[in-house]
C-alpha cells in the first residue's frame, strides 16, 4: 500500500496528466477539459477529472462507479454527467479503485478516500472548494459512498476532514445492510457479496452503512431508486430512517420508467427525471 502523496507530488502528477479537450462545450458555452490522473501508485488508483475555466471556487462532485466491488470503470461516470455538473457550477471527477479479490472492501474505501484527498490537495489548481464535496455513488459504489459518509474512520485514514462531505446521492444503491442481504445464502455463495464480504458476520456488519448511523453522518442524503425494484426502496428507507433520527436530511425518490443501469446512464441528460430531482436537492443543500 503506497503512502498518500505530498501536495507537491500530487501537483506534479496533475501537471503530467493527459489532458483532452472535448469537442462539445457545456450548455453555457464553457470548453470542457478532461484529465486522466493517478492519485496513487497502483494502476487502478486513478480518476478522471473534468474542469472548465471559471471564476471562484466550485464545489466538488465526486462519482464512485459500481460493479459489484469486483469490476467497473470510471467511464461509467461519463456520458452527460460531466457536462451537466459543470453547467451547474461543480468541478466533477469520476474515481476508480482496486477490485475484490485483489484487495478487500476496506482497502477500496481507503482508495476512494485517497482520491478525495488528492482532489482536495489540488483544489487550488482546479478551482475547487475543498470543503464542499458531494459524493455520487451507483450500485456498489453507492455502498462505498454511504460508508464514507457515515463511518468517519475511512476519510480519517487519508486525513480528509469528515465535515467536508456536505451531501450524498445514492443511485439504486446496494449493500446498505449486508448481513440481512446475505442471510438467505449459505457461506459465500451470494454473487458479488460472497467475494466482497466473506463469512465473518461481524465484518459484514462493520461494512454495512446501517451499522454506522449514529452521528456524525453527512448532513444530506438523496436516494434515487429504480421504482420497479420495491426491495430497493425498502433498503433505502431502512437506511434513511435512522439517518433522519440522527439529524440528517433524507429524501427517497422512486424513479419511474428506468432500471438499475439506465438510472445511471441517463443521469445528466436534459429532461431526465432523476437528474431534475438531484438538481433540486443539491440546489437546496449546497446553496
Amino acid at each position: 500500500m503506497g503512502k498518500l502523496l505530498s501536495v507537491a507530488a500530487v501537483a506534479a502528477l496533475f501537471a503530467l496528466a493527459t489532458p483532452a479537450i472535448l469537442a462539445p462545450r457545456t450548455a453555457s458555452g464553457m470548453t470542457i477539459q478532461r484529465s486522466d490522473v493517478q492519485y496513487d501508485r497502483a494502476p487502478r488508483q486513478r480518476l478522471i477529472l473534468w474542469t472548465a475555466r471559471h471564476k471562484g471556487r466550485w464545489p466538488l462532485a465526486i462519482y464512485i462507479h459500481g460493479g459489484g466491488w469486483s469490476a467497473g470503470d470510471p467511464g461509467a461516470g461519463g456520458g452527460e454527467k460531466p457536462r451537466h455538473f459543470l453547467d451547474r457550477g461543480y468541478i466533477y471527477a469520476s474515481v476508480t479503485y482496486r477490485f475484490v479479490p485483489e484487495v478487500t472492501v476496506e482497502e477500496q474505501l481507503r482508495d476512494v478516500a485517497r482520491s478525495i484527498a488528492w482532489l482536495r490537495a489540488n483544489a487550488g489548481h482546479i478551482g475547487a472548494d475543498p470543503d464542499r464535496i458531494v459524493l455520487v455513488g451507483h450500485s456498489s459504489g453507492a455502498h462505498l459512498a454511504a460508508l464514507l459518509a457515515s463511518d468517519p474512520q475511512w476519510l480519517a485514514t487519508a486525513k480528509v476532514p469528515f465535515a467536508v462531505i456536505r451531501a450524498v446521492a445514492l443511485l439504486d444503491g446496494a449493500g446498505f445492510d449486508v448481513p440481512s442481504l446475505m442471510a438467505p445464502f449459505p457461506g459465500e455463495t451470494m454473487p458479488y457479496y460472497g467475494k466482497a464480504f466473506g463469512t465473518d458476520e461481524a465484518r459484514r456488519l462493520r461494512l454495512s452503512p446501517i451499522a454506522h448511523l449514529a452521528a456524525p453522518n453527512a448532513p444530506a442524503w438523496l436516494f434515487l431508486q429504480d421504482a420497479a425494484r420495491f426491495t430497493g426502496y425498502m433498503e433505502a428507507e431502512a437506511l434513511a430512517r435512522p439517518l433522519r433520527a440522527a439529524g440528517a436530511t433524507t429524501l427517497i425518490v422512486p424513479v419511474p420508467d428506468s432500471s438499475h443501469m439506465r438510472l445511471n446512464e441517463d443521469l445528466g441528460r436534459p429532461g431526465d427525471f432523476a437528474t431534475a430531482r438531484l438538481d433540486a436537492f443539491l440546489d437546496q443543500i449546497m446553496r
